[in-house]
């Protein structure tokens, strides 16, 4: 009994995570890119992927926004 419980939980929960990763799929690209190509990604720049991903979104779900243009220095 508790065993199903604990089942069907886990189960939705590992449901709702592969939904959203895969509804994130292209944010979580581009910070991996962008990490690729610099060591240290400082806050604003976290930023700026994020909002562009969201600016992007809403006028063409299937553009890719540019890369940020401030990154930290090493």
């Amino acid at each position: 009994m508790i065993d199903d419980e604990v089942r069907r939980m886990l189960a939705k929960a590992h449901d709702r995570v592969r939904k959203t990763l895969g509804q994130k799929k292209p944010l979580l690209e581009k910070i991996a890119r962008l990490l690729l190509t610099h060591e240290v990604v400082d806050h604003a720049a976290l930023q700026a992927v994020m909002n562009e991903n969201v600016s992007s979104a809403q006028e063409d779900p299937h553009r890719e926004a540019p890369a940020p243009a401030t990154v930290a220095s090493d």
